[in-house]
């Protein structure tokens, strides 16, 4: 009985315990593929809505077909030669390559991220993503340690006409603490490939489309040394407020966009433009308003608009750093500032506030005599630097500069305008009453509040000026282009230009009294700003015009503006005569008085209030500024 217990004792071990697990292994196996299907192009049009993916907003953005240069077949998975892609074909083509083999999973993780993210976001089933799989992808990510990303804003470039606008670009950061390591990390640079084609020429194939343009990927430290040494202008950094999603795709997007190109328009599909539209992808809607143009501005007051930026890092150019540095001087380390410059004092009798002013005065110094080649006065430069760095106290801390208002806390940037004007004309004896229309696209007028922008200056493009009286709709001025600049400051650098200048172009009445006497014209002007205060500047400038011969007035006539502004928070004055001679027929000389008053609202509101006197009329006219 015992031998019977024993064997049957050995039979259990050996088919319970040695076989069961093995056949439970077997089960799972068998009966895991009924429970957990393979998944399927075929399984998930059963599962979901392929058709109405396909027409979703990311969706259209990952497809990115505006304006895109479509040689290149590899941008799409189903492109036959045809212009416009179908959604729903791309999509499901790439579903399938998603739940093919385990080598085009990966072939097409590695060559479409972005939309490989943004499809792991609804379907569940298919592979995740690795970068650590794709090495050129990875190496993009900076190894997985991209931590946000910032949009940067550049201020307007005087110097160049197609650099008006401003400029927009993104950084990616790797580091988190305030530290100069930040100049390593990437910078994405939209713009348009020009060849170098000098700045005229550039604006007016630019308008047309004449241009490829694409994305480019520098270190920061370049794009800083472009913006802020060689042209001098100042840059803003916003920290766009998203998630880790809405960062991984925008950075798996633009890897994507650096194999392609686009057809670049200068006033649409520019760098605001293609910024605005990478943003929007991970966003789900486009922060700059839908308008005609497309600027810098525009897209940044967006972003504050839709709560998609936060503090902000400001970056001086060496010229602004120059300046803060001695405004932050005393009367007699001034003094001894420009001594020094003269070779009047030496570098042992002068404050260490002196010294750092006087070392970002040679920085500035040293990038316009690299800009020229002249390497005897770098040479000189350096030494000059070199003497003043050592002699510097160690302990010495500077103080800190000004940091001006931020370009957000400028007026918005397009412009209606409604008015109600009287008009007297004194040559016929007549008077009538007007409704006012002024219409402005993303650009700054002299009394507005932009303290981000050169002091004192202003910049239109496409801006019109209409009146509806009982003679019906009449056009009284439309500026293609005009730029001024007052170029008032307290203080300058060594060799720089101290003088006033602007130019116009478009097309305006002769005078107000005079309907229709519409002219053509291109006017140069050249003056000099003086600097009264912090509030006020006197300006004088000499015109020079050429335009149509209209009403005998011959084409070129010289004139003189004399002008007064003064601001102060939320008020401004402007002051102006202007004589005008004409070539031919003096009957149109005329001398006109002005002054207009402003009062900011707020950001999207001013009151202005102007009266004009000349020989030939009177004009009153209460506006009301609407900013959008």
């Amino acid at each position: 009985m015992m031998q019977f217990k024993n064997i049957a004792q050995f039979f259990h071990r050996t088919i319970f315990i040695n076989i069961k697990p093995r056949l439970l292994v077997l089960g799972f196996f068998l009966y895991t593929p009924l429970l957990f299907p393979n998944t399927t192009l075929q399984s998930l049009s059963q599962s979901y809505d392929l058709e109405k993916i396909s027409k979703s907003f990311t969706w259209f953005r990952l497809m990115d077909q505006k304006n895109l240069d479509q040689n290149k077949a590899e941008y799409f998975l189903t492109n036959n030669g045809s212009k416009d892609i179908n959604h729903l074909s791309e999509l499901r083509e790439s579903l399938k390559l998603l739940t093919g083999k385990d080598s085009e999973v990966l072939k097409f993780h590695c060559r479409f991220p972005a939309r490989t993210i943004y499809l792991q976001s609804i379907f569940k089933e298919i592979p995740k993503l690795a970068p650590k799989n794709c090495p050129k992808y990875f190496a993009w990510t900076k190894e997985n340690s991209i931590k946000s990303i910032s949009f940067i804003f550049v201020n307007g470039y005087l110097e160049n006409p197609a650099s008006f606008f401003g400029h927009t670009l993104l950084k990616f950061n790797t580091n988190e603490k305030n530290d100069n390591l930040f100049l390593l990390d990437s910078a994405l640079n939209y713009g348009a490939n020009t060849n170098n084609d000098p700045a005229l020429p550039y604006v007016v194939r630019g308008l047309f489309g004449k241009y490829k343009a694409s994305l480019k990927a520098e270190n920061f430290f370049r794009i800083s040394a472009m913006y802020q040494e060689f042209q001098m202008r100042d840059m803003w950094e916003y920290t766009l407020q998203i998630s880790d999603y809405q960062k991984n795709l925008i950075t798996a997007f633009t890897y994507e966009m650096l194999e392609k190109e686009y057809q670049y328009y200068f006033l649409s599909d520019n760098c605001a433009y293609r910024i605005n539209r990478i943003i929007g992808l991970a966003t789900g809607i486009d922060p700059m308003p839908n308008l005609p143009w497309s600027s810098p501005m525009d897209l940044l007051h967006g972003l504050k608009n839709k709560n998609l930026i936060s503090a902000f890092n400001y970056f001086p150019s060496q010229h602004t750093k120059a300046l803060l540095k001695i405004r932050t001087l005393s009367p007699d380390e001034r003094s001894d500032f420009y001594k020094f410059e003269n070779n009047d004092v030496s570098l042992s009798s002068i404050s260490n506030a002196t010294k750092i002013a006087l070392l970002e005065d040679f920085n500035y110094q040293k990038l316009k005599a690299f800009k020229k080649g002249k390497k005897d006065i770098l040479i000189e430069i350096d030494n000059q630097r070199k003497n003043i760095l050592l002699s510097i106290d160690g302990n010495y801390k500077a103080k800190e500069n000004y940091q001006p208002l931020p370009p957000t806390e400028s007026n918005l940037p397009t412009l209606i305008k409604h008015g109600l004007g009287y008009i007297n004309k004194s040559n016929f004896n007549k008077s009538e009453s007007f409704y006012a229309l002024g219409l402005r696209g993303s650009n700054f007028s002299l009394l507005e509040n932009d303290e981000y922008r050169t002091r004192n200056s202003e910049f239109k493009f496409l801006s019109s000026e209409l009146s509806i009286s009982k003679h019906g709709l009449r056009i009284h001025d439309l500026t293609i282009f005009k730029i001024l600049s007052a170029n008032d400051r307290d203080l300058y650098l060594r060799n720089e230009s101290v003088f006033s200048w602007g130019v116009e172009v478009g097309r305006r009445q002769i005078d107000g009294s005079c309907f229709p006497c519409g002219q053509n014209y291109a006017s140069g002007q050249l003056g000099k700003g003086f600097y009264v205060n912090s509030s006020t500047t006197a300006l004088f400038l000499s015109h020079l015009t050429l335009h149509d011969n209209k009403k005998l007035t011959g084409n070129l006539s010289t004139g003189i503006s004399l002008m007064l502004i003064k601001r102060n928070k939320n008020n401004k004055y402007l002051f102006k005569y202007h004589d005008t001679n004409y070539s031919e027929f003096n009957r149109w000389d005329n001398e006109a008085y002005s002054f207009v008053f402003e009062k900011s609202i707020s950001q999207s509101q001013a009151l202005n209030i102007s009266f004009k006197k000349n020989k030939f009329a009177n004009e009153v006219l209460v506006s009301l500024k609407k900013y959008y």
